[in-house]
């Protein structure tokens, strides 16, 4: 193995645990809102991330309505579940609509906002955090094992964990990248909560008192690397500090809006570097003009970071009273909700770039429904967006099998695989190509943007064809008995199951050798399936070839005196000879003893000692000799 080959597999390796961002925010369901004509209420529109053209799709769950809305895949992009005005549905369609998990209805109350969180002790439970209007913070688990693995809210789960709190809610992750903080705002607007969310459960809050006057009514939006905290202040955004480790949170700028007289902060988004802030402006009374501004977090200190505020976008239409929402993907862009009726998604395309060069565009993904929530997402899921990520749908597949790769982030638009093995040409021009590896590959994209190239690496394991090698006669007679095959090669520990076609197994099914007792096909064969402890399942097979019978075979003397030893007169192989006649003549010639179809059970009953002789006929066969007799 090569020193450069060992560098690549050390590179890979470190990519994968230090940036990997996986696909848990894949899917997006963004809410509906209700008809102001009394009509049904529009859908919902459901964005799927898992391929660089962005797929917008109508959803239904019982005509739910307008309400928080947040949403959780697994690292794969697959989706898991979702909630929508208090209710949680899985991925289950009946009839195009989604249905509700068996507990999941509403708890009587339609929440302000949702987040999913993952429980860091158990990858099958999941904590949905909500708001209440009435102040309260609340707390339900769905268990993804219930509900035959399509997922379960726990029964008697729903708890109140604090009141008197705000409507926003954010995540952080943990000093020790494995524990979360859920982060919540004191309703008087002069203090933030850190709830610790670990091993032990969701434990007492940090409270931190700060010299700020928050809105309570607005979001709070956590920065990608967990270290950063945004939200509406009465007077302007207000940005935090985050101590990942003790959960204290202190503030560290005070912003405005340009046109801070007409407009306040609504909604928040930070770059996938966390280097740039965006804030969406929702109006003051008598104006209805929004705004989408960029504020730059690494020009220097707060003044420096308030000169660098670039209004990217103004709309002053009164179907626009407001930027409704903004939030990350993991494509590495940004995308945003306007107004009550706007039916389209605008969408900064590399917002770790200052000022106009981020590339804000509007209307870019036209929705087929109107679009005001965007998924509460934990943004911890994000922290590794501004890397390029390559990932398969499955990382370890079996000999034969097919895999599809993937290629994200960065805010990447070009795509180039080296072809490699399973890859080739021109699949290698695609951002998820399908590949058919014969062996362990590491596979290598190149992907750009107007701004940066990068590389990405993933390995899929394959697991190899075992040496397995079937052995045993490939010819035999027709009625052969106790035939041996055997299997070496097969993988210890793992289960074998045989087939015999022509033959029948008279023992060691199961093992890695039987038996077999032929029948009289002209051919046959000898099938063994291995299913070993990775899933894959292996067969290897033997056609024998079933013909002839073997001669007879006389005995000739018999001694039929009682003692079970030569009492009959036996002729070997005869059941390959079942139509038969035998005939016994004496010394001149005299027949003594006829049978048609003979058993071997003659034993000279009424005949003396002495020398005779047989005829042994079947088919247009005929056997002769002679035989002795001793009493």
């Amino acid at each position: 193995m090569t020193l450069r080959f060992l560098l690549l597999i050390l590179f890979c390796s470190l990519t994968l645990t230090t940036n990997g961002q996986e696909k848990q925010g894949a899917n997006w369901f963004i809410g509906g809102s209700y008809n102001n004509n009394g009509l049904p209420p529009f859908p919902g529109i459901h964005l799927d991330f898992n391929h660089p053209k962005i797929s917008a799709s109508q959803f239904l769950v019982n005509d739910l309505g307008i309400g928080a809305v947040a949403t959780i895949s697994d690292r794969k992009g697959k989706l898991l579940f979702f909630t929508r005005k208090g209710y949680v549905a899985t991925r289950v369609k009946v009839n195009d609509e989604y249905q509700l998990m068996p507990n999941g209805n509403s708890p009587s109350f339609n929440p302000d906002a949702d987040l999913i969180m993952q429980n860091p002790q158990d990858e099958q439970r999941y904590y949905i955090f909500s708001t209440w209007p009435s102040k309260h913070l609340v707390v339900r688990e769905v268990d993804m094992r219930l509900n035959i693995g399509f997922g379960d809210v726990v029964a008697n789960s729903l708890r109140v964990l604090k009141s008197g709190i705000g409507i926003g809610m954010a995540a952080m992750l943990h000093a020790n990248n494995k524990d979360f903080w859920l982060i919540t705002s004191g309703f008087s607007g002069d203090s933030l909560l850190a709830f610790p969310v670990n091993a032990a459960g969701i434990g007492v809050p940090v409270v931190s008192l700060i010299n700020r006057n928050l809105d309570p009514m607005s979001c709070l939006k956590s920065s990608p690397n967990s270290q950063m905290l945004v939200t509406s202040g009465k007077q302007g955004i207000e940005l935090f500090h985050f101590n990942r480790q003790t959960g204290s949170i202190v503030p560290q700028y005070s912003l405005t809006i340009p046109d801070s007289a007409r407009q306040k902060g609504f909604s928040f988004s930070f770059s996938p570097s966390s280097s740039k802030l965006f804030v969406g402006t929702t109006y003051k009374p008598y104006y209805h003009n929004s705004a989408i501004v960029q504020f730059d977090l690494s020009s220097g200190n707060s003044q420096h970071i308030q000169q660098s505020a670039v209004t990217l976008f103004t709309d002053s239409s009164s179907r626009s009273r407001r930027i409704c929402d903004m939030q990350l993907a993991i494509n590495g862009k940004i995308y945003i909700t306007r107004g009550d009726l706007n039916q389209d998604l605008s969408e900064i395309s590399y917002p770790d770039q200052a000022g106009f060069s981020c590339g804000f565009k509007l209307q870019s993904i036209p929705l087929s429904g109107t679009a005001i929530n965007l998924p509460a997402l934990n943004q911890t899921l994000f922290r590794n967006v501004s890397k390029l990520q390559a990932q398969a749908s499955r990382d370890t597949i079996c000999y034969g099998d097919s895999v599809q790769l993937s290629a994200y982030g960065a805010g990447a638009e070009h795509f180039q695989w080296e072809i490699a093995n399973g890859l080739t040409s021109p699949n290698d021009t695609l951002a998820n190509p399908i590949v058919r590896p014969t062996t362990t590959t590491i596979y290598r994209v190149i992907a750009s943007s107007p701004f940066r190239t990068d590389t990405a690496f993933v390995k899929v394991v394959v697991r190899k064809n075992p040496e397995m090698k079937l052995n045993g006669p490939e010819e035999v007679l027709t009625l052969a008995e106790n035939q041996e095959y055997r299997v070496s090669g097969a993988t210890p520990g793992s289960t074998l199951n045989w087939q015999v076609s022509g033959g029948e197994i008279v023992s060691g099914q199961g093992t890695n050798r039987i038996r077999v007792n032929w029948a009289e096909a002209r051919s046959g064969t000898v099938s063994i399936v291995e299913n070993n402890k990775n899933g894959c399942n292996y067969s290897e097979s033997l056609t024998v070839k079933i013909a002839g019978s073997p001669p007879p075979v006389f005995y000739n003397i018999i001694t039929p005196n009682g003692d079970k030893l030569n009492d009959a007169f036996v002729i070997q192989n005869l059941k390959w000879y079942a139509e038969n006649e035998l005939k016994i003549y004496n010394r001149w010639g005299v027949e003594v003893f006829r049978k048609r179809n003979y058993k071997n059970n003659w034993q000279a009953e009424e005949l003396s000692s002495g020398v005779y002789f047989y005829r042994f006929q079947a088919g247009s066969q005929t056997w002769k000799g002679w035989l002795e007799v001793v009493k």
